[in-house]
This record gives structure tokens, C-alpha cells and sequence, in this order.
């Protein structure tokens, strides 16, 4: 293959996976609603974003809470809310100062 064709299908690529929500080769965008929910598989809407990390509400009644995080390129559930996880755990798995409050004391 040329090197006209190599930029061709590379332009395809980033097209087709922007268009289809798929993971690209770049990271993605902080916090981008539509990556998170293609990625856990149901809508959710980012309330606060931390760069790699987004406290997420899936609109329900409920346990519709989350806070989530970005590892190798995917969004992951960290945990939902109300959360099993102790302040000093969280604070120890990376998590974001302005959500240390949202988990109970250990």
C-alpha cells in the first residue's frame, strides 16, 4: 500500500470510529458522556468530571449514582452509590479529592 492509501484508510479510521462511538487509537476526550456510556453499555449523564475520573447518574430512582474512572482507554465502574468502600480505601484507589466526601468513614 502507498502512502496516499496509508492516510486514506487512517482519515476512514478516525472517521468511522468517531461516527460509531468506537475507540480510536487517541485517548478520549475528558469525561465525554457518549465514550462513558458506549463503554458501560446504558446512557449516563456526567453530573462532575475529574479527567479520568466522572461521577455519572444513570437518571433513575434509586442506586443510579456512580463514580467511575478511566483505565487503559476505557470507562470502568470504580463504584456505585451509596458505596461499600471506606474514605481511606477511595482515597487510596486515586480518588478525586472533591468526591472523598460521597464515601463513609472507615
Amino acid at each position: 500500500m502507498n502512502v496516499l492509501g496509508s492516510v486514506v484508510l487512517s482519515a476512514v479510521f478516525v472517521s468511522v470510529t468517531t461516527v460509531l462511538g468506537l475507540p480510536a487509537h487517541a485517548a478520549p476526550s475528558e469525561c465525554d458522556a457518549s465514550a462513558i456510556s458506549i463503554h458501560l453499555g446504558q446512557q449516563l449523564n456526567v453530573v462532575r468530571c475529574y479527567g479520568d475520573w466522572a461521577y455519572v447518574d444513570a437518571g433513575g430512582l434509586g442506586d443510579a449514582q456512580s463514580l467511575l474512572r478511566l483505565v487503559d482507554g476505557r470507562w470502568t465502574r470504580y463504584t456505585g452509590f451509596p458505596s461499600s468502600i471506606c474514605r481511606d480505601q477511595a482515597r487510596m484507589a486515586g480518588v478525586p479529592d472533591g468526591e472523598l466526601s460521597s464515601f463513609r468513614p472507615c
